[in-house]
């Protein structure tokens, strides 16, 4: 929790990547990347709530070794590669909500391909969003509206970084 606000992470790990195969598990010494995000997410103490969405028995193993917690299988027609970040948000928010019987009210959306993140810029990013992004709950609209909002600038940090759930 922070600023009281309960926090969900959400790593999406599609299997079946068409440009560089498993790339999600492909390894940098010895630890997946699906690993280092697992590592990753551990360190920040705010999280209420770590969770992968992956359409693999495989990913979903590996991701109970870094203590990435799997309710689910993403559907096959959640798993293609048109699919849009946004979708894998609401389907993984709404199943994790209703597995665990609460509401979350922001997400941070960690994909593993980008290991070379830092603790702070999340943590900055989710406690920016929580004090300074006022906008009805989560609907696909509302995520253009915070991309809007955000301007040019900041739109791609927090695209990867939160999306504000609810109020």
């Amino acid at each position: 929790m922070l600023l009281g606000k309960k926090i969900l992470v959400i790593i999406p790990s599609r299997s079946k990547s068409k440009g560089l195969k498993n790339k999600n598990i492909r390894k940098i010494n010895s630890t997946p990347l699906l690993g280092l995000t697992g590592i990753f997410t551990s360190k920040l103490k705010f999280v209420d709530e770590c969770v992968i969405s992956t359409d693999s028995l495989k990913y979903q193993k590996i991701a109970a070794a870094y203590n990435i917690n799997s309710y689910f299988l993403r559907p096959a027609y959640l798993s293609g590669p048109l699919i849009s970040d946004i979708e894998v948000i609401d389907h993984a928010l709404e199943f994790t909500e209703k597995y665990n019987r609460e509401k979350y009210d922001v997400v941070v959306y960690l994909q593993p391909t980008s290991p070379l993140r830092r603790k702070n810029d999340i943590t900055k990013a989710v406690k920016h969003l929580i004090n300074n992004i006022k906008y009805p709950p989560f609907k696909q609209d509302t995520w253009r509206n915070f991309e809007a909002q955000c301007g040019r600038g900041t739109k791609a940090h927090f695209r990867t970084a939160a999306v504000l759930v609810s109020q």
